[in-house]
C-alpha cells in the first residue's frame, strides 16, 4: 500500500538530529538532510501521554467519549468535540474551530500552555500512571532507569 511504502522510505525514516558537517554545507537545510523538529498536534500528544502512562486504550470505532471524563483513555481521534464548548486541551494546543474550516492550524505557545502541563489532572494523573508503571515493571532501579527512559523516549540512552 502507499502508506507501508511511505512510513519505508528512507525520507520519511530520518533523523532529526544536528550534524555540524552537512549544516555547513546546507544551514537551512534545503536539501533535507534531516527532519526538520516540529511540534506534535495535541491529539498525538494526547495519545503518545496516555501510551507512555500505559493507559491508552486501542480499541477501533465505537462511539465518542467525552475528553474531559477521568476515565476516557481513548484515542483522542474518537473524542467528542462540541461546536459551542471546545474541550480545554483542544483548545489550548492549536485545535482548528470546529465551526469553520481551517486549512492550516496555528502553531502557538503560550503560557496556558505551559500552566496545564504543570497543572491540570490530566497531567498529574498520567504523570502518576507512569511513575507506578515503572515501579511495576522490576525491582531492580537500573532496569527500571532504562525502561523509563526507553518508555518515554522510544529509544535506549546514548
Amino acid at each position: 500500500s502507499l502508506h507501508k511504502q511511505i512510513m519505508l522510505s528512507s525520507v520519511y525514516q530520518q533523523s532529526s538530529r544536528f550534524n555540524q558537517a552537512y549544516h555547513d554545507v546546507d544551514p537551512e537545510n534545503k536539501q533535507l538532510w534531516r527532519m526538520n523538529r516540529r511540534r506534535l498536534e495535541v491529539e498525538p500528544w494526547r495519545d503518545s501521554l496516555l501510551a507512555v502512562s500505559g493507559e491508552l486504550e486501542t480499541t477501533l470505532g465505537g462511539p465518542a467519549g467525552n475528553l474531559d471524563s477521568a476515565g476516557n483513555k481513548r484515542r483522542t481521534i474518537y473524542g467528542f468535540v462540541s461546536r459551542h464548548r471546545l474541550n480545554e486541551l483542544l483548545r489550548l494546543f492549536d485545535f482548528p474551530d470546529p465551526n469553520i474550516t481551517s486549512d492550516a492550524r496555528p502553531v502557538t505557545t503560550v503560557p496556558l500552555q505551559q500552566l496545564f502541563v504543570m497543572n491540570s489532572d490530566f497531567m498529574t494523573q498520567r504523570a502518576k500512571a507512569f511513575a507506578q508503571r515503572i515501579q511495576d515493571h522490576t525491582q531492580d532501579e537500573q532496569s527500571r532507569i532504562e525502561f523509563a527512559y526507553r518508555t518515554a523516549f522510544g529509544r535506549t540512552p546514548d
